[in-house]
């Protein structure tokens, strides 16, 4: 059992760490170009060719589910930073980071016609950097300041000016 400071002071990390990660989450979901896509997928389905509606629609299904499963692992990690679970830091840390790397994955994925190269790769260095944080149990803080860091990454490029912008 820890000192009541320390206990204070790893619940509000797992409060920080858990408001970042919600809020860059949301952030990167919105922060995406989906109007052309959805349209070009929706002609695409008028003309008897699915295959790009289907991924669109069917592919929220894993980041809905991955979001619902980050809501799950970050209420885990406040029960071990309160003592009232039997696992690991680092097991429920892994319950956060499996999830936000499924996420990530998954906008990667479902986003590939519509980012440059630079984009798809800093989605998937993020991914493996949440990935290898996880695996060592330490607190959700850390996650959210990478997603932070992605985040900033994402609005930084998409401020550059035109004529320095990748071509899509």
């Amino acid at each position: 059992i820890l000192p009541v400071p320390t206990v204070a002071l790893v619940q509000g990390a797992c409060f920080g760490g858990g408001v970042g990660i919600v809020c860059a989450m949301w952030w990167l979901y919105f922060a995406e170009p989906t109007g052309q896509f959805v349209s070009d997928a929706r002609e695409r389905f008028e003309a008897r060719n699915p295959r790009g509606a289907y991924a669109w629609g069917y592919g929220h299904f894993a980041i809905y589910m991955a979001t619902a499963a980050v809501g799950a692992g970050i209420a885990a990690v406040v029960d071990v930073a309160a003592d009232e679970s039997h696992t690991s830091m680092t097991t429920s840390t892994l319950a956060v980071a499996v999830p936000v790397t499924v996420y990530l994955l998954c906008m990667m994925l479902l986003h590939w016609r519509t980012r440059a190269p630079g984009h798809q790769a800093a989605y998937l260095v993020c991914a493996v950097a949440v990935m290898v944080y996880g695996a060592l149990g330490l607190s959700i803080i850390g996650l959210g300041i990478l997603l932070a860091v992605l985040v900033g990454y994402v609005a930084l490029a998409g401020r550059a000016p035109r004529a320095l912008r990748p071509t899509r």
